[in-house]
């Protein structure tokens, strides 16, 4: 016998390695996984680096927009220092007490010679409060604005505050460019405003010249439009000065309304040069001047560019990587498989050597074998390549580990537990030469009640060690209860298959599946409680299988799942009773009413009405008086005939894990139900449509 410590190993090792499906799957879940991250990534980044373009442009556009108001101020402070121009005042006092027809004195021309040396490019005017024109630098431009300007800031400059005018535009033959003029007012202590300086300012260069400090970059640029969207400053691409006409589209309601919020477009717009670029563009009513800073689109979008080809190149190379471990993973798998097969075609497992094969089932393939050196026949059950997913891994793995638990003669014995090289997992168990239940109520259709009783007692035997260690076999059934020649040891029994078993004291009690089991032999409890069941489930069971024994039929016939769970539905204990008692009065038969009685009350459908536990089980069975007594001395004979026809050599396994394979017939009685805990909620609906199809 193993130690436990090498089965656990054994799991311990299994738990990393996942069957293919799993391993394809992840392959492809990984996958779609790196496209989402890397389609989220590019996103993020180029939302983060839009959000900081547009930030750069605004940031810009306010720095420049306050660098044109902070020119103007300076203008304005000009303008009023030169209003106060010693002399000036004097001079336009005494100009305006004389008639306003004559010449302008020589003083006061001399005194605008001064400040129109001082402003150098720029032109002035002096203009009385009646609005006539004292003198002026001779600019024709200026002279031909004031008559427009003069009702804009008359009312201003009365005040006494410095004032200035809309940009606007000067035609000077074919050329065309924009000024604006600021005033100042003349004041005199006593006589408030007498007049009026005038300057008149060029603003193409002098706006050129603020906003060229914003040329970052190969594209980036400042520029100053009217209305229309025509250029009033020069761009940094002077050959194509045709203007902004976005401007004037963008801003169509904000220049009606005077508004100056800042608008943001990451989208794109043809500029003059006929180039999508990004933008950041506000209106300045005050100065009838909006300001635009700019980036070509392809410069703003350069970081977001190499960042893409750079995570799609990745994603690229991911792709391939993972294309390369599928192909991997399915040549690797396709060699296991091979191998495995080899394993089977040399006839030897570890220090096994295979003879024959016994059975085969939908979980696993039984050969007679026998150890090396010891030369002791075994049994060896395999789990098939073909068959080895995860789920059957974890199951195979379960029935060996909790069965090399348990000690009882009654109970099937488990030698060793392996896997091969190349990955076949097996577990070699006790040779048993015998018959299950089934092949028994088939060749003996009227069993003695004494018979019974000692089979009975003996599967209760092994169960009651199962129940002390907290497990429930959970599958309780003819064809899993073995009755065996052992060395001589007749009509021994052997229980075996705990594929299905839960563990009470486990953390994690429904990894075996919420429902689980042989319907036939269910508690009513498996099906509306599959969660909160006991170890009473197993009584319930060993009372089906009392019935059988008894009856040579089944305690449930029914077409489907739902027939049978309207039968649960009704007082089985009770009908159990009447139908023995009814197959005995026609087998002519003796049987213990203690026997009738002890099965009726294992079968019955509410759980509190049930006999509590396999040990109360066993105490009913020693106090039942057999109607027709069976020992040793009436088995020897028995199993020493030939002529009942039942003597065949059987394998340790007819039905291997419980498989339906071995069944003549795929029914209630025969085909086990298995829903993981995960799919518990819909396991009648699941349970139906297994079953809908499957006859009695």
């Amino acid at each position: 016998m193993f130690s436990q410590i090498e089965i656990q190993r054994s799991v311990d090792e299994r738990r990393f390695r996942w069957p293919a499906w799993v391993n394809l799957l992840t392959v492809i879940s990984t996958a779609i996984l790196l496209l989402a991250i890397s389609g989220w990534t590019v996103y993020q980044s180029e939302k983060a680096l839009d959000a900081n373009v547009a930030s750069k442009l605004e940031t810009i556009l306010k720095i420049e927009s306050e660098a044109v108001r902070q020119w103007i101020r300076n203008e304005q402070q000009l303008a009023g220092y030169l209003s106060r121009v010693d002399g000036l005042l004097d001079q336009v006092v005494s100009y305006g007490k004389k008639d306003t027809s004559g010449e302008v004195p020589k003083d006061l021309g001399l005194k605008l010679g001064q400040i129109s040396k001082r402003l150098k490019s720029k032109s002035c005017f002096l203009m009385t409060t009646s609005g006539n024109i004292v003198a002026n630098s001779g600019e024709s431009w200026l002279l031909k604005s004031i008559d427009d300007l003069e009702n804009q800031f008359c009312e201003t400059l009365m005040t006494g505050k410095t004032s200035f005018s809309p940009v606007f535009k000067i035609q000077q033959g074919s050329d065309q460019t924009y000024g604006l003029v600021i005033s100042a007012p003349i004041q005199h202590p006593k006589l408030g405003v007498v007049g009026f300086l005038g300057i008149g300012h060029p603003v193409t260069e002098p706006l050129t010249q603020i906003l060229k400090s914003s040329r970052s970059g190969e594209t980036g640029e400042a520029l100053a439009v009217d209305r229309e969207g025509n250029l009033i400053s020069t761009s940094r691409f002077p050959e194509l000065e045709a203007g902004l006409p976005f401007f004037s589209e963008s801003h169509a309601n904000r220049i009606k309304f005077g508004s100056t919020k800042i608008q943001v477009d990451l989208a794109g717009k043809e500029d003059q040069r006929g180039v999508r670029s990004v933008f950041a563009s506000r209106w300045m009513p005050n100065l009838g001047i909006g300001l635009v800073t700019k980036m070509d689109l392809a410069e703003a979008n350069a970081p977001v560019s190499k960042l893409r080809s750079f995570v799609w190149t990745l994603f690229g190379l991911l792709t391939v990587t993972l294309f390369s471990t599928i192909v991997y993973r399915w040549y690797v798998y396709h060699l296991r498989k091979l191998a495995r097969q080899s394993d089977l075609e040399r006839k030897r497992l570890g220090s096994y050597e295979l003879q024959s094969k016994v059975g085969e089932g939908g979980m696993g393939v039984v050969y007679r074998a026998h150890h090396a050196l010891l030369r002791r026949p075994t049994a060896i059950k395999i789990l098939p390549p073909e068959k080895s997913s995860q789920a059957a891994i974890q199951r195979f793995e379960r029935e060996v580990q909790y069965t090399s638990q348990l000690k009882h003669p009654n109970t099937i014995a488990i030698y060793d537990y392996g896997r091969t090289e190349n990955g076949l997992f097996y577990y070699a168990m006790e040779y048993l030469e015998g018959m299950n239940l089934e092949q028994l109520v088939r060749c003996e259709k009227n069993l003695p009640d004494g018979r019974i009783i000692h089979i009975l007692w003996q599967a209760c035997q092994s169960l009651q060690e199962a129940h002390a260690q907290g497990l429930i076999h959970r599958d309780i059934k003819p064809v899993n209860i073995m009755l065996c020649n052992q060395g001589g040891a007749v009509d021994t029994v052997k229980v075996l298959d705990f594929g299905m078993v839960r563990d009470l004291s486990s953390s994690s009690q429904n990894f075996t599946g919420a429902l689980s089991g042989t319907p036939a032999y269910m508690a009513p409890e498996c099906f509306t409680q599959p969660n909160d069941i006991d170890s009473r489930v197993d009584v319930f069971a060993i009372g089906a299988v009392g019935f059988y024994l008894l009856t040579g039929e089944p305690l449930f016939q029914a077409a489907n799942l739902n027939e049978l769970l309207k039968l649960h539905q009704s007082s089985v204990g009770r009908g159990a009773k009447k139908r023995i008692e009814k197959a005995v009065e026609l087998s002519e038969r003796k049987v213990s009413s203690d026997l009738v009685n002890l099965i009726s009350r294992c079968v019955e459908s509410d759980r509190e009405n049930r006999i509590g536990s396999i040990a109360e089980v066993l105490k009913a069975l020693s106090e039942c008086v057999p109607g027709e007594t069976w020992n040793r001395k009436m088995a020897v004979p028995w199993w020493r005939s030939s002529s009942n026809g039942c003597q065949a050599e059987n394998s340790t396994e007819t039905n291997p894990g419980g498989d339906s394979e071995f069944e003549d017939s795929e029914s209630l009685e025969t085909t086990q139900v298995f829903i993981p805990a995960s799919e518990s909620s819909q396991s009648k609906k699941s349970t139906d449509k297994v079953f809908d199809q499957q006859p009695v």
